[in-house]
């Protein structure tokens, strides 16, 4: 088997338990306090979307993980919604309004467009994870395995989309890998002790007892 299909389908297993043990912590935890809702909501529609590319073009290795992440997406956020008392409507309408509009993308544009296209809800949710990480008193809802191996597996992705010269992997890869490597690094100085950024701009520890909710580009608390 060539290299870069080894490395396709290294890409693809590390993807497929990527969102697992953070549906486990959120199940174990109880908790939803330091996710982001946005977030799982644009990967679940870029896990569909993927689905729906990687059938078109004959890459099981892209389909089959984005797949996986997809349903999981949707288990967390059935269970965000019901920490967070969120209606339907709320919690839904996003990310199939996002599926519906990369599908239409990729079957119009192709590829290169996809890529982009689908670069846009990805970034746009690890940026609101890392706006929680930053943001929210208490991030004990969040894996700390799935925000490692997020900068892992996007990393992955980038060599492998580079050897098979798929640019839609390419592009998505490197804007969203960027991304993921910021949230890593201020995920780890939260957990060395940094403080939470407050709403006015200082810095401030929650009490022991303190829960608070996550905060997300406007989400209701």
């Amino acid at each position: 088997m060539p290299i870069v299909d080894i490395l396709g389908w290294v890409a693809a297993a590390l993807s497929t338990v990527l969102s697992l043990p953070q549906l486990i912590r959120l199940i174990r935890a109880g908790t939803s306090a330091g996710l982001s809702l946005v977030l799982w909501q644009c990967l679940m529609a870029a896990g569909f979307g993927w689905t729906v590319h990687g059938l078109s073009v004959g890459r099981p290795n892209m389909w089959v993980p984005n797949l996986v992440m997809a349903l999981c997406s949707i288990a967390i956020i059935r269970l965000i919604a019901r920490d967070r008392n969120l209606r339907a409507v709320h919690a839904w309408t996003t990310p199939l309004v996002l599926l519906a509009a990369l599908v239409t993308i990729d079957t119009l544009w192709g590829a290169v467009a996809y890529g982009v296209a689908t670069s846009v809800p990805q970034v746009i949710g690890a940026a609101a994870q890392l706006f929680d990480v930053a943001r929210s008193l208490d991030i004990t809802g969040l894996s700390p395995f799935y925000v490692t191996m997020a900068v892992v597996v996007q990393g992955v992705w980038l060599t492998w989309g580079v050897l098979a010269h798929e640019m839609a992997v390419v592009v998505s890869a490197t804007a969203n890998g960027f991304v993921v490597l910021v949230t890593w690094l201020w995920y780890l100085a939260r957990r060395l002790g940094a403080p939470a950024i407050t709403r006015g701009g200082g810095a401030g520890r929650p009490a022991a007892h303190e829960v608070a909710p996550a905060e997300v580009l406007g989400e209701p608390h």
